[in-house]
């Protein structure tokens, strides 16, 4: 609707004083800006900001690999007998030492019996054999005092030195009896202990091969026990990356979309895959893994193996990044002010990106607070450029 100023349809006092306030409002609003740069603006929001830099980067090949268990197997029966009871079931976490199955002791109670007092019979022979050698000794010595004397028989001498020899000869089989019986007895002791089956080493019960009352062999496999505490990482490496490795090197290794460790190359067996010319390699996991995730033998993990030697490589902190429609850009603070800039980056280095285009070596970038930027926007950096690239937290 138009409004005449003829002096036939003039317009209301009211609406002539809305029309003057909102052409204030107006010209107040043109105004700001000019006034707000004469008199220094509106001020910088707080920013944290990092620098580009270069960083030694080398390319990686991902590699699928595998958990495996450096201890696991069956756990047998030393002797035979009947199982008795069994201490544990499939999926039990047991320790070194621990109670597995029990086989029946009252076989093995009885020869340990049997042998002990085998030994206590053995040591009463030896020591009679012993006092009848002592005697004769002495008897021996008496007739030797009396070689200068009428009373001196010869032969009685030597008779009797003759019957010394034989008890010396029957104390050393009273000695090999009773140590016989010591062995004897050990031997029934160690068959005792041997019916109690325990864990060789800490792990998971994955099986049980038999069930109570059946009658074990010696030999017979009762568990399967696998040391799930000590994994390490099995992979079938290409041959042309085997090269570049050397015993003790560090590699990536992400076991699951969230969890990313070191692990350490241990061997390289040298035996080469004639169909995918591939070897396999063995790595160590870092100590006490288990306590931050769940791993499992079997479990399928990434390993990234460098194809390269290391080089230097521009990179940006992966905080400065901003995924737009149209690219990847961040924020440079140039001269106080955030300017938008688009970049295209390469792959990761870490907690960093590879920059390939966009960015120079030394600028400062918004790594926090980014998302609420507009361009051309004053900011006050409250974390000093970090020249390895770290990225900084905002104040306030």
């Amino acid at each position: 609707m138009t409004w005449s100023l003829s002096a036939v349809g003039r317009p209301p006092r009211s609406v002539v004083g809305a029309l003057l306030v909102a052409a204030g409002l107006l010209l107040a609003s043109a105004a700001g800006p000019v006034a707000a740069q004469q008199g220094g603006g509106p001020p910088a929001t707080p920013v944290g900001v990092a620098s580009v830099g270069e960083r030694e980067a080398r390319q990686t090949v991902p590699v699928v690999g595998r958990l495996v268990a450096r201890r696991a197997g069956v756990v047998a029966a030393k002797v035979a007998g009947a199982v008795e009871a069994f201490a544990v079931d499939v999926g039990d976490a047991v320790a070194a030492g621990d109670l597995l199955a029990r086989l029946d002791t009252e076989t093995a109670r009885l020869e340990v019996d049997l042998a002990s007092a085998e030994v206590q019979q053995r040591a009463a022979a030896l020591e009679e054999a012993r006092s009848r050698l002592a005697l004769a000794q002495q008897e021996l010595q008496r007739l030797a005092s009396l070689r200068r004397s009428a009373a001196f028989s010869q032969a009685r001498y030597d008779d009797k030195s003759e019957e010394v020899t034989g008890y010396s000869h029957a104390v050393s089989v009273a000695q090999a009896a009773l140590t016989i019986a010591e062995a004897r007895l050990s031997l029934a002791e160690v068959t005792l202990r041997d019916a109690e089956i325990r864990a060789p080493y800490p792990g998971v019960v994955t099986e049980r091969h038999t069930e109570v009352g059946a009658f074990l062999a010696k030999g017979a496999a009762v568990v399967s026990l696998l040391n799930h505490r000590d994994l390490e990482v099995e992979a079938d490496l290409p041959f042309d990356l085997v090269a570049g490795l050397a015993a003790g090197e560090t590699l990536e290794v992400r076991l699951d979309a969230d969890t990313r460790v070191t692990a350490a190359l241990r061997a390289i067996v040298p035996a080469e895959n004639v169909r995918t010319r591939t070897r396999p390699a063995r790595f160590t996991l870092p100590a006490g893994l288990d306590a931050n995730t769940s791993p499992a033998a079997g479990q399928s993990v990434t390993l990234f193996v460098p194809e390269g030697p290391a080089r230097q490589v521009l990179t940006v902190p992966k905080d400065a990044v901003i995924n737009k429609p149209t690219g990847n850009m961040v924020f440079v603070v140039v001269d106080g002010v955030a300017e938008p800039r688009p970049v295209t980056l390469g792959p990761a280095v870490g907690d960093a990106f590879a920059v390939l285009d966009g960015l120079s070596d030394g600028d400062t970038v918004v790594t926090r607070g980014n998302e609420r930027l507009r361009p051309g926007q004053p900011v006050r950096p409250t974390v000093p450029p970090s020249a390895g690239g770290s990225a900084g937290a905002a104040d306030g």
